[in-house]
């Protein structure tokens, strides 16, 4: 019984799969073969960053759709990304991640996971596509480069906040080795030089994190890449994100205050935003005083400012930061 319940399970995954890539996608690449990568906009980010909330409120306007992490979800993309997070500089190349990422960010390639938060009427019905990778996070700038006519934004978040909710995911890892196992061998590389000995859970997520901003603000451009704090768009969405929709001409929202009320569909259920926490102060509660100290250490060490214990971040430091010149990443 047992093993006739499980080959109807396998079944049903590899006919939903057909569904997804060779129906519903083959139908949604007749539909858009004339969209241009100019009609697609990325957003990167680390994970736990809130990235899938400001993705949900970017994509609420008339005609935009949300493509939720193509890399992830397919057995056949996972193979293409070489890893759980690409570690790709500008000059690389590699065709086939270009080739499937091009048909992605059009909607001619989706998967049961890529459409989590879309519907199959919102997909058809497109003028434009909201692409959200955390898997590029350490290969931001090779995107920017690759796909010039695609406009990007990249998403941060308080280290603690988003340490404190690394501690909280069963899949995260329970202890150094184990999540650094977990990644590939170059996108350890840096935060092992972070680390300098360091081994504790909250110090190794501090370290990847510092890696990834280090990638993200270091080989983008900040007059042409838009830097979103989450908690500048809890404190005021209107104003944190109206610019930058205009700016890249996604239709805004006509209810985008009331939309940032509601926590993301992919929230964790561990989450202060479940636990009705307050989203720019639960993590201070929650996250232990040493842990807290030990990640502002990982994060002073690694040379990032614009982060201390108010939850709050200093714009004005995260943005002299983005503007200097590229870092060479490890």
């Amino acid at each position: 019984m047992r093993q006739t319940y499980r080959a109807a399970r396998r079944t049903a995954r590899r006919a939903r799969r057909g569904y997804y890539s060779h129906g519903l996608s083959a139908v949604s690449a007749g539909v858009h073969r004339r969209h241009g990568l100019d009609a697609s906009v990325t957003i990167v980010a680390s994970k736990r960053t809130g990235s899938t909330w400001v993705q949900e409120l970017m994509s609420g306007g008339a005609r935009v759709c949300p493509i939720f992490e193509p890399l992830e979800g397919d057995p056949w993309a996972r193979e293409l990304s070489r890893g759980a997070e690409d570690v790709l500089l500008p000059g690389d190349v590699v065709p086939d991640l270009e080739e499937f990422l091009a048909r992605a960010m059009r909607g001619a390639h989706v998967t049961r996971w890529s459409m989590k938060l879309a519907s199959q009427r919102q997909l058809l019905g497109a003028d434009r596509f909201v692409v959200k990778h955390v898997q590029l996070c350490r290969a931001a700038g090779w995107l920017a480069a690759t796909f010039p006519d695609t406009p990007m934004v990249l998403v941060v978040r308080h280290p603690c906040a988003v340490v404190q909710s690394m501690l909280t995911v069963p899949w995260s890892g329970k202890d150094a080795g184990e999540i650094l196992a977990k990644r590939p061998d170059a996108a350890t590389q840096r935060a092992l030089e972070i680390l300098d000995g360091r081994a504790s859970r909250a110090e190794v997520f501090a370290a990847l994190w510092a890696s990834e901003m280090l990638a993200m603000l270091g080989e983008t451009d900040a007059a042409t890449t838009p830097l979103i704090a989450y908690e500048s768009v809890v404190d005021d969405p209107a104003d944190a994100l109206g610019p930058i929709l205009e700016r890249l001409r996604l239709p805004r929202p006509p209810d985008l205050v009331a939309r940032s009320n509601v926590p993301s569909a992919t929230t964790h259920k561990a989450s202060v935003v479940r636990a009705s926490g307050d989203r720019l102060t639960g993590w201070v509660d929650r996250l232990d005083p040493t842990d807290r100290a030990a990640v502002l250490a990982v994060v002073r060490d690694a040379g990032i400012t614009g982060y201390g214990a108010d939850p709050r971040p200093d714009l004005e430091a995260l943005a002299e930061l983005h503007a200097r010149p590229a870092v060479t990443p490890g």
